[in-house]
């Protein structure tokens, strides 16, 4: 049986270190206001280690995804928008602080696992601005990969149990823990480093595997909770919607109604203009006849004048 096991050589604790920190202009582009940041995670991490003598640089790369809420300044309409932003950070450390400056640390490697990170939301004194920060634990350790090659045995075999190394380099285990032992203790220290070995691989693996499924629980409850405030905004702008209708009906009924009374008033007109068009008429055929009545007076008159001046004229003659 074949396991390959991270040899732990030694450990490093970087406590509530500072991960991200970003200030946000409430006022966004669109005319629209960020109203909350509802949530912060990483996502994405690797990590990346370089060695200069006894000093260890790490450097980490991670994303950083903003759950936030805007409200749009001509709608008042609310809803939701992810920020991400790519985050690169160096730790630099020397490489006593593992208690391990006399091993050659170019033979080792690095494993970090960030764990424990905390976000914080705080307003600028003016209301102006989001100010977030982002700090976490990361547990640093110096480990050597060793391939172990168990054999089925028993204690007769026991003294055929070996370990391969990267060099491929077959060292007796119970050997060279003689040399340093003794025969009485080197079977059982044999024993235990093996069994520390599976042990330790189990638990990388169970942490991984532990790791992996609260990374997608988390995700899965984050996008639940969008969901859930997807639907409780949509169900609102429904509401709305069903408020400006209702409205609108209103208004279509007045309007219907101010038309029926227009109606109304545009007959009363006609009825009016009717009437006063047959009165004109009425009045008019009136007018003419006074004036040919008049008319006819005037020419009678003026005929008796001509008769008063004809007989006149006649006595003077």
């Amino acid at each position: 049986m074949l396991i390959i096991a991270n040899i732990v050589k030694g450990i490093y604790y970087l406590e509530d270190e500072l991960l991200f920190h970003k200030e946000y202009d409430v006022h966004l582009k669109d005319n629209k206001i960020m109203k909350n940041i509802i949530s912060c995670e990483l996502k994405n991490i690797k990590d990346y280690s370089f060695y200069y003598s006894t000093r260890i640089n790490i450097d980490i790369t991670f994303d950083v995804l903003l759950l936030y809420e805007f409200e749009d300044c001509e709608t008042t309409k609310r809803s939701y928008d992810i920020i991400v932003e790519k985050v690169k950070k160096t730790f630099q450390i020397n490489a006593n602080v593992y208690g391990a400056s006399t091993l050659d640390i170019t033979d080792l490697k690095l494993i970090n696992h960030i764990k424990k990170v905390k976000y914080k939301v705080d307003t600028s004194p003016n209301q102006e601005k989001f100010i977030v920060f982002m700090s976490g634990f990361i547990d640093s350790y110096l480990a050597k990969e060793e391939l172990i090659s168990l054999n089925d045995f028993s204690e007769k075999h026991e003294d055929e149990l070996i370990i391969n190394i990267h060099d491929s380099t077959r060292l007796p285990i119970l050997e060279q823990k003689e040399k340093e032992y003794g025969s009485d203790v080197a079977g059982s220290l044999a024993k235990a480093e093996m069994s520390l070995c599976d042990a330790m691989n189990k638990v990388v693996n169970l942490y991984n595997t532990n790791s992996d499924l609260r990374e997608k629980l988390i995700s899965k409850e984050k996008q639940i909770e969008y969901s859930e405030r997807t639907i409780k905004s949509l169900k609102e702008s429904n509401q709305e919607l069903q408020r400006s209708f209702n409205e609108l009906n209103m208004e279509l009924k007045e309007l219907k109604q101010k038309i029926n009374n227009q109606d109304k008033v545009i007959i009363k007109l006609e009825e009016d203009l009717s009437l006063k068009e047959k009165s004109l008429k009425e009045l008019t055929d009136e007018n003419s006849k006074l004036k040919e009545k008049i008319q006819g007076m005037r020419d009678k008159k003026a005929n008796r004048i001509m008769e008063r001046f004809k007989m006149k004229m006649q006595n003077i003659i």
